[in-house]
């Protein structure tokens, strides 16, 4: 078997997922991660595909861009090519949410803040609602990081916009089930 990232783009429309799972499956093709978005009434997905060792990236990429109407995805395959040291092999999980009246350069100053840190962002999710931004971030915090310092930090950058910032492991965010702004 060999792995394809897949990412796709269109207006969105009712159906997409189920064409675009049914391209895949046609040619022995098993979608095994998926993450799917409508954005600014965009449709938006990223997923891998196992797929037979003689399926090539084009031909799957020809038949998942055939599953819309003539130029409807825009549509990009990738040999999954697996990394042999993960960044942050030893570390922790935490949920970073943050919200505030949106302005610009929150995001930036934010996702410095963590790169700075050496923090990788798993996963970023932030809309706006009545002229607030929430976000909710998934990040990877390694072991030895004075985590009492990175959360004065993304505190006081997100003070300086206006913002409340919380950073809750993933243990007692899921626990609690609860976004507290």
């Amino acid at each position: 078997m060999r792995e394809y990232i897949i990412t796709l783009m269109a207006r969105d429309r009712v159906g997409i997922l189920s064409d675009v799972a049914a391209a895949a499956a046609s040619l022995g093709g098993n979608i095994t991660n998926a993450s799917q978005t409508v954005m600014s009434d965009y449709f938006t997905l990223i997923f891998s595909v196992d797929a037979p060792d003689d399926l090539s990236g084009e031909r799957l990429k020809r038949a998942v861009a055939e599953a819309g109407a003539p130029g409807e995805f825009d549509v990009t395959v990738r040999d999954y090519v697996p990394r042999e040291k993960r960044e942050h092999p030893d570390s922790e999980r935490f949920v970073m949410t943050a919200q505030g009246k949106d302005k610009a350069g929150i995001i930036a100053d934010l996702s410095r803040a963590l790169r700075d840190f050496n923090v990788n962002i798993e996963d970023f999710y932030s809309y706006i609602h009545m002229g607030n931004l929430l976000i909710l971030a998934e990040i990877t915090v390694p072991f030895g990081v004075d985590f009492g310092k990175l959360q004065k930090e993304i505190k006081n950058r997100g003070g300086e916009f206006g913002f409340t910032v919380h950073l809750r492991h993933e243990n007692i965010f899921n626990a609690t089930g609860e976004i507290n702004f």
